[in-house]
């Protein structure tokens, strides 16, 4: 498609238009006749290529749609395509009573799609015709530019009449908003879908096409391809020009609600939940040269509607200097410093990092396969095509009576949380099994020489719990010290992470440590600091056993409350989280799994370095 002068008047590219019928005998053939009285004669006056085709069966159609398309590719021919034909919501019923679904007629429109870049457009004098919508796999190239169809059932003489009118002005003039123009004067816009930018500037909006590129917007190497349905471009104007600060877009959302209409309310279950993957694109061309794209999934028609409007509040106030709380790009990841990425979260809408959702669709692949007790694979970009990547396992090589073993390396806190849990998990069945009968009649006193051994595996399994809960803690505090930390205490003596290691308790490793790398509240007013005290008093009680003290300590190991004291490991870790993330993000590849960050923040490099990693790890013979 291209424009005249920017004037918003959509001109094909075009130079013939094929009309299929397949009607039953004894039914009107409105195909022949809108073929014969309009199609062929206003073809041969302009000098473009008609034909028409009456296949019966899905044999007979599926020869003509390959004779058209081997026109397409050795001919030339860029076609219009009309179809008149019975429909239903899953697709066309020919005059042999079989039926054809959208999706068998994918393959050959995307290749005549693909051949005339992107200018097919098809029509369609079926019922139903606009749910020719379902042929579209977003991650495959498009199979029409667009279409025109009845959103339900229409009567044969309407269609006759629309489509009389509609080429004989399309065909004459090569202008598609003059010929859906047509649609209104004959009163029946209503009855079908279509697309076309002339409504908007019916509603008083401005409105132009963009001679634009695809790569002069985003290349196909990069983060986002062009693999949404539907995709907007709106300029810095046209959101500046809203008259006030509620933007209220009635006309505007209720001519996109035609857009959503088309598509299901649920996205598709097959495709991962992220920014690389939606129905909708909204691209602000901003006068700084940047440019912000925002994404929307397939949802309820309401909801799109709320989130548009959301979307282009947040445009205005993010463009004005008065209101705007975004004073710093550098954090996110962009482009060429240009192409930047918008996101709805649960604060509403704002600009995200895409680096971040590729490595979290990575991840979860690991985490599908991959063993939680391990660290974190490394991931690195390339930085200009994020497609291109490469992922790397911790791999140790471990060395033991003249033995080596190749194995990725473990993640600390991971390992000794499983340790925790599973024998925490053996505890607990014992207990259940145990306390609520005794509890319950006062029996169990005197337990005999089988239901004791039960309760020293009981301690066994509860004793080792506790040690590796406060081990967890302790792998992770001194994980997140980092290696060239320096401590100087209150006399000016200087420590470095091994002596701090080595020589402060874990209490004050938590209370002045961490806090002061991470500039984090005072731990002790912490709801967990007293179950957290209660663990290391227990923990401390088992390593350095003191006889006087043993008879409470595993009176304790039986009290209900040592289940919650175990667990402060995680409520710990969890917390000291948000801190750590907040100075720097890519340390949320040292986390241990379980614990609310399991997503892995990739490394960016170079096209020559991302050869150079491939080249040695795959095709030395034959490099990039």
């Amino acid at each position: 498609m291209k424009n005249t002068e920017n004037t918003g008047e959509i001109k094909l590219q075009y130079n013939g238009v094929v009309v299929i019928q397949s009607l039953p005998a004894g039914e009107a053939q409105t195909g022949r006749e809108l073929y014969g009285n309009i199609i062929s004669r206003r073809c041969g006056l302009s000098g473009k290529a008609a034909y028409f085709y009456d296949p019966t069966t899905r044999h007979h159609l599926f020869n003509t749609l390959d004779e058209v398309c081997a026109q397409v590719l050795y001919n030339g021919l860029m076609p219009i395509i009309h179809f008149e034909v019975h429909g239903n919501l899953t697709g066309l019923v020919l005059k042999s009573g079989e039926a054809v679904s959208w999706l068998d007629l994918q393959s050959h429109c995307r290749l005549v799609n693909i051949q005339s870049r992107n200018q097919l457009i098809v029509t369609l004098a079926t019922c139903y015709g606009s749910h020719i919508w379902d042929m579209i796999d977003i991650q495959q190239p498009a199979p029409y530019w667009g279409y025109i169809g009845p959103k339900e059932t229409i009567r044969v003489d309407t269609l006759m009449e629309d489509y009389s009118d509609f080429y004989d002005t399309l065909v004459s003039t090569d202008d598609l908003d003059a010929a859906i123009g047509q649609l209104h004067a004959n009163g029946t816009r209503g009855q079908y879908i279509y697309l076309s930018c002339t409504p908007a500037a019916t509603a008083g909006m401005e409105v132009s096409l963009l001679t634009l590129s695809k790569d002069d917007l985003l290349s196909g190497e990069r983060f986002i391809y062009l693999t949404s349905w539907f995709n907007f471009y709106i300029r810095e104007p046209f959101v500046l020009s809203q008259k006030n600060d509620t933007l209220s877009f009635t006309d505007f959302t209720g001519l996109l609600a035609e857009v959503f209409a088309m598509t299901p309310s649920d996205p598709d279950p097959e495709l991962p939940d992220t920014m690389r993957y939606a129905t909708y694109a909204f691209n602000f061309l901003l006068g700084n040269g940047k440019e912000i794209r925002a994404q929307l999934h397939a949802a309820d028609q309401h909801l799109l509607e709320t989130r548009t409007l959301e979307l282009f509040n947040w445009i205005k106030a993010l463009l004005d200097p008065a209101q705007s709380t975004l004073t710093d790009w550098a954090p996110f990841y962009s482009y060429d410093d240009r192409h930047y990425y918008a996101g709805y979260r649960e604060a509403g809408w704002q600009l995200v990092d895409p680096l971040h959702d590729v490595a979290q669709s990575i991840n979860r692949d690991f985490r599908k396969n991959g063993d939680r007790r391990l660290h974190k694979p490394d991931i690195i970009l390339q930085e200009d095509n994020l497609s291109r990547r490469h992922t790397f396992g911790n791999l140790w090589v471990l060395s033991a009576d003249n033995l080596s073993t190749a194995m990725e390396r473990p993640n600390d806190v991971s390992l000794y949380s499983s340790i925790c849990e599973r024998n925490l998990a053996q505890a607990k069945r014992f207990y259940q099994a145990t306390f609520p009968n005794r509890q319950q009649y006062q029996i169990g006193n005197f337990p005999d020489a089988d239901t004791q051994r039960d309760y020293l595996d009981y301690f066994e399994n509860i004793t080792t719990a506790v040690l590796f809960s406060f081990t967890a803690i302790e792998a992770f505090t001194n994980s997140f010290i980092p290696d060239g930390y320096q401590f100087i205490k209150p006399s000016g003596k200087v420590l470095d992470k091994a002596r701090i290691e080595r020589t402060f308790p874990l209490t004050d490793k938590l209370k002045e440590i961490l806090r002061d790398i991470y500039a984090t509240p005072d731990p002790e007013q912490e709801d967990w600091w007293q179950q957290f005290s209660s663990l290391q008093d227990i923990r401390d009680q088992t390593i350095h056993t003191k006889q006087h003290l043993s008879k409470d300590r595993y009176s304790k190991l039986l009290s209900q409350e040592i289940f919650e004291i175990i667990q402060v490991y995680k409520a710990i870790i969890t917390f000291y989280g948000g801190y750590i993330l907040k100075k720097d993000r890519y340390l949320i590849n040292e986390f241990p799994h379980g614990f609310g960050y399991d997503d892995v923040y990739p490394s960016l490099m170079s096209d020559r370095t991302y050869k150079d990693i491939y080249n040695s790890l795959h095709n030395p013979s034959h490099p990039l």
